[in-house]
């Protein structure tokens, strides 16, 4: 098996991992919230991604060094440039036979798989900032039933018939205690 072979596999091992991480449909609730608070506790809690320090995630990093490598790899196997026992020495004299497009569309494809990885992560530190906040306000995470799912989907996001939607799904007290997610022990 080459070398190019053998880290595809390892990337696409991260890559389906990252996959089955991959959460059901949830919103946040507290039992008998009005409707005003509701809002208000949603703008507040927006409102703390302002402050929000974000990064690339030490497994975000890897993760992009590892495509970076496999696609150089790559490359530099079909110039014929590595083989089983010369491992990455021969990568310096890529440059050499690599045309201006190989360089381009390699950065390019690198490029948007920076953006997407780099999106995900600040979206999750973002998300993470609104989660304690509203955590630290009472509410609970639940997740939505299937025809609570496509219900939502028809809704405008942002309008006023969707945050209704979600407060009546969010502030009653039996659907929370039928919906509510476990939250793991603390290790």
């Amino acid at each position: 098996m080459g070398m190019t072979h053998r880290l595809a596999g390892l990337v696409l091992g991260i890559a389906a991992a990252t996959a089955l991480a991959a959460r059901p449909p949830t919103t946040w609730a507290k039992p008998g919230v009005s409707l005003v608070d509701y809002r208000a506790d949603a703008a507040a809690c927006a409102d703390t991604t302002t402050t929000t320090d974000v990064a690339i995630r030490p497994n975000s990093a890897r993760y992009l060094r590892q495509m970076s490598m496999a696609t150089l790899i790559q490359l530099a196997e079909q110039f014929g440039l590595v083989t089983e026992t010369s491992g990455l020495t021969s990568l310096t004299s890529f440059d050499q036979f690599a045309s201006e497009a190989d360089v381009a569309r390699r950065s390019y494809n690198f490029g948007a798989t920076y953006v997407s990885v780099v999106r995900r992560d600040v979206r999750d530190e973002l998300q993470a900032s609104v989660d304690r906040c509203l955590t630290n306000r009472g509410y609970v995470e639940i997740a939505l039933t299937s025809d609570q799912k496509h219900a939502l989907a028809r809704l405008k996001p942002h309008s006023a018939e969707r945050v209704a939607y979600l407060h009546a799904i969010g502030s009653d007290a039996a659907l929370i205690d039928q919906q509510r997610i476990a939250i793991p022990p603390a290790r």
